[in-house]
């Protein structure tokens, strides 16, 4: 809209406001959940690559669909001492906290344009 001149259209300044906030939210989420991206990448590469728990080869859609996935031994899983075991529950917390986090900043997310959205339809249901 401001690209194409339409947002002067809008003429209630405080919807005009909460579009721009809710633009600026995203772009703000969008760079957190990028750099979360990054950061459990680096986790996953060292889980892979300290552990040897398993190997990931063509498409991996569906996962432990094949004997191939996994290799080695196991044994350390059972070895709380063993530094991929300990290397492996990092993962794992890591991995939780990354799906939680994520989550709830897509909340925040639909929780703002749903507000947005309430916004707008009152705006629209005024008398002209």
């Amino acid at each position: 809209m401001i690209g194409s001149g339409t947002f002067s259209l809008i003429k209630n300044s405080e919807l005009k406001e909460s579009i721009i906030n809710l633009y600026h939210e995203y772009d703000q989420k969008q760079t957190l959940i990028n750099s979360n991206k990054k950061w459990i990448d680096e986790i996953s590469v060292i889980v892979y690559t300290k552990t040897d728990l398993m190997e990931f080869e063509g498409d991996v859609g569906v996962i432990f669909d094949s004997p191939e996935m996994i290799r080695n031994d196991w044994s350390f899983l059972n070895e709380p001492d063993d530094e991929k075991f300990k290397i492996v529950v990092r993962g794992i917390t890591a991995n939780a906290w990354y799906l939680i986090t994520n989550g709830n900043y897509y909340l925040e997310l639909r929780n703002s344009c749903r507000k947005l959205i309430t916004q707008i339809d009152r705006e629209l249901a005024k008398p002209q």
